[in-house]
């Protein structure tokens, strides 16, 4: 009868959060870029205004956006 293997503890590896995403639709975000399409500049305090979201969260989906290659 083959010996058996003692059973190895079970490591549970905690990880922190990390950043959290924007709680806004893609569409939304997109549909901005559309509206102001003819802008030459737009600032994160209009995108902020405009979706009626966090400084904080406009940042984030700015850098959504940018990573997509949208801006």
């Amino acid at each position: 009868m083959p010996k058996k293997r003692p059973e190895r503890p079970k490591v549970q590896i905690e990880t922190s959060p990390g950043p959290t995403k924007p709680s806004i639709p893609a569409e939304a975000a997109l549909s901005f870029l559309k509206d102001t399409k003819g802008t030459v500049t737009w600032s994160v305090r209009d995108l902020a205004g405009t979706l009626k979201i966090s400084r904080r969260d406009a940042e984030q989906v700015i850098a959504l956006l940018a990573a997509q290659g949208y801006v």
